[in-house]
């Protein structure tokens, strides 16, 4: 389905293997406060992401504060890394230089080492090189990650946790295109979520989903967000339906399930209306019914 009408939070992922204790390595995408101990809550970032252009040298570096908001002096070690999201959102983490849209060879990060007194905070540079020949979009992460471990009792065992921030940055050339459309729209059988009540709510098989499928087509970061309108056949309008804003990288798709509203029976068309910032708002629809 093709556009037919014309026109930040914490993130926490973790992975570990297996040592002579549990070793976890908990990351941290966002400022603020994760922690099984308190050298967790004291490492905090200034942003959450960071926007460069290529080829524009008054928007070719940037600068973001690394802190220790704790009451002990801590080390710390900065890198970087690649990242992309799932269909449903989550983040992904890889090896510097792994994913065809990584910046490895367009940014530098200065310093790479730092040390916080309590209470302190650390600049830190991320500038563009060699980046004006780019013509697609970049990104990937700048890590600021803990040099000792913390170790802390979970469930009766001992674990091992690197704690580090990070810092999402993003390299686009000016004047990419912007475009995407809704690729598919479905009803699928409800999906039970924790905001679902009374219990008898969770298991009435008569509710159903709308599952869309979005793509972003165009070569840059977009944030689209609108709503869905259920209509009947004489297209008046029954209930709309609210689709909040989410990121989605270039060439990504982005799939969302909205649970429908209760409904009477008969027939019904589900028409999904987003704007991503494009010339053209973005929609599709498909037809149901309620037996």
């Amino acid at each position: 389905m093709r556009s037919i009408f014309s026109a930040h939070s914490r993130a926490l992922t973790a992975r570990s293997r297996q040592v002579p204790a549990l070793f976890v390595t908990m990351v941290i995408m966002a400022c603020g406060v994760f922690a099984p101990t308190a050298h967790a809550q004291q490492l905090a970032v200034d942003q959450i992401e960071i926007f460069l252009t290529a080829g524009d040298p008054t928007r070719s570096s940037a600068v973001f504060n690394v802190s220790n908001e704790g009451n002990t002096p801590l080390q710390a070690t900065l890198y970087m890394s690649d990242w992309d999201r799932d269909s449903t959102g989550n983040n992904r983490f890889f090896p510097i230089g792994q994913l065809p849209e990584s910046c490895r060879n367009m940014l530098q990060v200065f310093p790479t080492q730092v040390r916080l007194e309590p209470r302190s905070q650390q600049a830190i540079r991320v500038t563009l090189t060699g980046s004006e020949s780019a013509r697609a979009a970049c990104w990937s992460v700048v890590f600021v990650e803990l040099q000792d471990p913390v170790r802390f009792q979970q469930a009766g065992r001992a674990v091992q946790a690197v704690i580090r921030v990070g810092t999402k940055i993003y390299v686009e050339p000016a004047n990419l295109p912007r475009s995407a459309d809704v690729s598919d729209m479905r009803i699928t059988p409800h999906v039970p979520t924790s905001d679902d009540a009374p219990a008898a709510a969770r298991t009435d098989t008569t509710r159903r989903d709308l599952a869309i499928q979005f793509r972003n087509t165009g070569g840059m970061q977009i944030r689209p967000s609108g709503h869905v309108e259920i209509r009947r056949p004489d297209n008046t309008l029954v209930s709309s339906v609210k689709v909040d804003e989410f990121p989605i990288l270039p060439g990504a798709v982005r799939r969302i399930q909205l649970p429908l509203p209760t409904l009477a029976r008969g027939k019904y068309i589900a028409l999904t209306l987003l704007d991503y910032g494009g010339a053209e708002i973005a929609g599709g629809q498909v037809e149901f019914e309620i037996p």
